[in-house]
């Protein structure tokens, strides 16, 4: 294929479905460095007869400054810095958004992180569809919070894989997969920038091949929901960098991990760090509000507390 071929798939225009999380800016600052035509990005938001146009916050006054609605950087500013239309869409079955996604004329749209379901009247809009990026080697892992699940499963290395969707859930035909090796100590939102950039290296990949490639899901897979409270509890069977890598990784969650020890349960709020190396005498040492915790093998020190009876 020549250059000029390559360049001629790339100008295709492109809309981008996402949120205003760090794997939908990470995706969108990738697409655009490889040259993508991204004409514009879509968020959920209010219910509206057709997407809304999102302007620009307007500068703050020095004497009474304005708050802007989207406080931390995201996706939204990058659009906006790049002179690229922001909309948000409610109800996705109004017969508006059909039409207005027909208006655009995107040659696909590429889905990262947006929150819902999409209809299959929608889908069939594009000309070549709509395209999502699921973290997870499909098709292990499906459902909204693929990356919890892999974190408390200790799953190494980390996936992206692009797939057009369908009318079922993360089912549809793989378009390209790749892996992300987890650093010790990663938080949530580090890991989504990391496998945001991955996914929209994969993009850009895939939409300048022409999205030549098209593959069935293999059999089988597994499918979660969200978690529950009690997702968030410890084993000490774990050893000590899985269970000081889960806590890190899932504690923008804000919930608080549990584990049962000594005849006794305890609430950790958060975790300090870990040691492969350390032998505990008890499994809980508990001193001045810090958990010393013993696994298997080493430690986790933590912030935390006994639960009341």
């Amino acid at each position: 294929m020549s250059k000029m071929a390559d360049l001629e798939r790339a100008s295709q225009p492109i809309l981008l479905w996402g949120s205003t999380g760090a794997m939908t800016e990470a995706v969108l600052a990738r697409l655009l460095a490889a040259g993508v035509a991204v004409t514009g990005l879509v968020l959920p938001g209010d219910d509206t007869p057709a997407p809304r146009p999102l302007p620009p916050s307007p500068p703050a006054h020095d004497e009474l400054p304005l708050l802007d609605a989207f406080v931390q950087r995201s996706a939204v500013h990058l659009a906006w810095a790049q002179g690229l239309p922001v909309y948000t869409v409610g109800r996705l079955n109004r017969p508006g958004v059909a039409a207005w996604l027909a208006e655009q004329a995107p040659a696909a749209v590429l889905v990262a992180c947006f929150p819902r379901r999409i209809p299959a009247a929608l889908l069939a809009i594009p000309a070549r569809g709509f395209l999502n990026l699921h973290p997870s080697r499909l098709p292990a892992y499906r459902g909204p919070a693929p990356l919890f699940w892999q974190l408390r499963d200790d799953v190494q290395p980390l996936s992206v894989t692009l797939h057009w969707m369908d009318a079922d859930l993360d089912t549809g035909d793989i378009a390209a997969q790749a892996d992300l090796l987890r650093p010790d100590g990663a938080t949530g939102p580090e890991l989504d920038t990391r496998l945001g950039a991955l996914g929209g290296d994969l993009a850009a990949q895939a939409l300048a091949a022409g999205l030549s490639t098209r593959t069935p899901q293999l059999p089988g897979g597994s499918y979660q929901s969200w978690p529950s409270d009690a997702d968030f509890s410890l084993e000490l069977a774990w050893s000590a960098r899985r269970a000081y890598n889960f806590m890190r990784a899932t504690a923008e969650w804000g919930r608080p991990y549990w584990l049962t020890a000594q005849g006794q349960s305890w609430r950790v709020a958060r975790a300090l760090g870990w040691d492969g190396g350390a032998k505990l005498s008890a499994p809980v040492v508990y001193q001045d509000g810090i958990m010393r915790i013993r696994f298997n093998p080493g430690s986790v020190s933590a912030i935390g507390t006994a639960s009341a009876p």
